[in-house]
């Protein structure tokens, strides 16, 4: 192991998570070879370490839950962050990154406690932006994409063994090379099993449009292709899919401080071709790139005269879109509202006051962007359930709400409260059980999205 890896180690078991080796090499192969063929070398082994003694009651300071990651961040832009798997072990892989740019995934086994982690690219960028999205295959080896703010590649790694970290093939490359001054950012990933398997990953490429590609499995990827464009738009998306047919898509016109009427669209994606809500043909993968303007409006920002930032999306027990995002009545007043799809038309409601942009700090502070929320983050098996992040005392706690009617009313519960450092960006595991983490979050100090001394909590 080398000097970087051992110091990791011990970091790591001070805080009780074991590190594994996991390096890779300095550049992915575009050859257009099976991306399945390198297998990589097995992670050398460490002690076991000791499983941790989870919280479960609610209400108690962020310091108080186990901690799932001593030096953590991800951005919420990207996704998935954390999946959990049942197969022959019942496990929940989470991906960071750490304060020194380290790529890093994080294994924690729901029956025995026990937490190991792997570092699948060191020091890729020392920025949030350059968390990794996960992906399970469909015989549970993982997947990991990851690019560094404004990338030249996106990039890929396969885990060697099924629901196991513990060794990764070679880099891979998702895209090709771009020299364009926005690069690559922001990986959003998806399979379908409807179409054989096929992967997909979106996002935010050259002159900030959204861009994906897609491959079969054990076959190169293709092209990458501009999904939309719109008159000066730098839309954000986020994505939602079945793991079968269908791939959600949620996006904002830009970035609320350059967007006046920042708004909030939708699409799907299923066989090749791309739909609003009520089944409206937009266009196809042969007809690329989609308009902004022809995708469903879910919150008209010019109509309100206030703009908006997306934040997730899910879908319910019907195959529904529900978004979660925020509304800026000010820079210090910030809302989180909820958009679901009722079968005829898109129900808007607000869940409650967000408080100020974090972090809190003043203006002149380099990186200062009041269009930053606490968080909010829906729970994909059942969207009903938001958990989000807002000033309580002066700091950023969690709370669980839940709907009962579709987002009309709205009950809450704290998660976290009392505590001495802020709690921000939750995300809720896809495929979450009992016995595994439910909820995951940021809790520590955070200056800005390359200044930040944060952990991962889970409840």
């Amino acid at each position: 192991m080398n000097t970087r890896n051992s110091v990791l180690c011990l970091a790591a078991a001070l805080a009780g998570v074991l590190i594994l080796a996991g390096g890779c090499g300095p550049a992915p192969a575009t050859d257009g070879s099976p991306v399945e063929e390198a297998v990589g070398t097995p992670a050398e082994s460490e002690a076991v370490a000791e499983p941790i003694e989870l919280v479960s009651e609610d209400g108690l300071p962020g310091e108080s839950y186990g901690v799932l990651a001593p030096d953590a961040a991800w951005s919420w832009l990207g996704g998935p962050r954390a999946v959990s798997i049942e197969g022959e072990h019942r496990r929940t892989y989470v991906g960071f990154t750490t304060s020194s740019g380290d790529v890093t995934l994080t294994q924690f086994d729901h029956d025995s406690g026990e937490i190991v982690a792997t570092v699948v690219k060191e020091q890729l960028q020392p920025d949030d932006h350059a968390s990794p999205a996960l992906l399970v295959r469909p015989d549970n080896r993982l997947m990991v994409f990851y690019c560094g703010h404004r990338g030249r590649w996106m990039i890929y790694r396969t885990s060697s063994g099924a629901e196991d970290i513990s060794s990764w093939g070679a880099e891979r490359g998702a895209s090709g090379h771009t020299s364009a001054f926005a690069g690559y950012t922001y990986p959003n990933a998806a399979v379908l099993a409807g179409e054989g398997g096929r992967r997909y990953v979106f996002w935010r490429g050259d002159g900030h449009r959204p861009m994906f590609a897609s491959a079969e499995p054990a076959r190169p990827w293709g092209a990458a292709a501009v999904l939309m464009e719109g008159e000066g738009a730098k839309p954000y998306v986020r994505t939602a899919s079945d793991g079968q047919s269908t791939i959600h898509l949620a996006f904002s016109d830009g970035h609320p401080g350059e967007e006046p009427a920042n708004s909030i669209r939708y699409l799907r994606y299923s066989d090749g071709e791309f739909r609003r809500a009520d089944g409206t043909l937009v266009g196809t993968v042969e007809n690329l790139p989609l308009k902004l303007e022809d995708a469903d409006l879910v919150y008209d920002a010019a109509a309100s005269g206030v703009r908006s930032w997306l934040w997730d999306i899910a879908f319910d027990a019907s195959g529904s879109p529900v978004i979660a995002y925020a509304a800026f009545p000010g820079e210090d007043d910030h809302r989180y509202r909820y958009a679901r799809w009722s079968g005829a038309a898109w129900v808007d409601s607000e869940i409650t006051a967000a408080g100020s942009w974090f972090p809190e700090v003043e203006r002149q502070v380099r990186r200062f962007d009041p269009y930053q929320s606490g968080g909010i983050a829906l729970d994909h098996t059942d969207p009903g359930t938001v958990y989000l992040s807002r000033p309580v005392g002066g700091v950023f706690e969690i709370e669980r709400w839940t709907t009962p009617d579709g987002g009309e009313s709205w009950v809450s519960e704290a998660v976290t409260s009392g505590s001495a450092r802020d709690n921000v960006r939750p995300v809720v595991p896809l495929g979450h059980a009992p016995g595994g983490p439910e909820l995951i979050w940021m809790n520590g100090t955070y200056v800005d999205y390359m200044s930040y001394s944060t952990s991962l909590r889970m409840k």
